[in-house]
């Protein structure tokens, strides 16, 4: 894998005020992008009730909203206290898949004490 993306500073205001009705009109729907990733993990941290069923069932959800029933698979991990820093990879080999990760407190809500590591692959 090679570094496509990483993030330093603030993640842009433009990114995480995006509504849910912005996100799935996007023109890239059946696809993301990190920043698509980041703001999944960024709504559901902060619409996620503080538990991790509850943290990663959000994810699920608006993964399903985004990309279909059926159509993708992620992993996500979750560590209290964090791991440092905040990475976007991309593998060439598969173009449909995107990674993110980020250091406890990146993330509002649960991820303001634990950190996160998402990826997820599509058709």
């Amino acid at each position: 894998m090679k570094l496509a993306k990483a993030v330093s500073g603030p993640v842009p205001e433009s990114i995480k005020n995006r509504t849910r009705e912005e996100f799935l009109a996007r023109s890239n729907l059946n696809a993301l992008s990190h920043d698509d990733l980041y703001w999944v993990l960024y709504r559901a941290a902060t619409d996620a009730p503080g538990s991790a069923d509850s943290f990663g069932q959000a994810v699920s959800d608006l993964l399903t909203a985004s990309l279909g029933a059926g159509n993708f698979d992620f992993s996500l991990a979750m560590t209290p206290n964090g791991h440092g820093g905040v990475l976007g990879y991309q593998n060439d080999a598969l173009a449909n898949c995107v990674y993110w990760g980020g250091d406890a407190g990146v993330l509002p809500g649960f991820g303001a004490s634990n950190s996160i590591t998402c990826v997820v692959f599509w058709r």
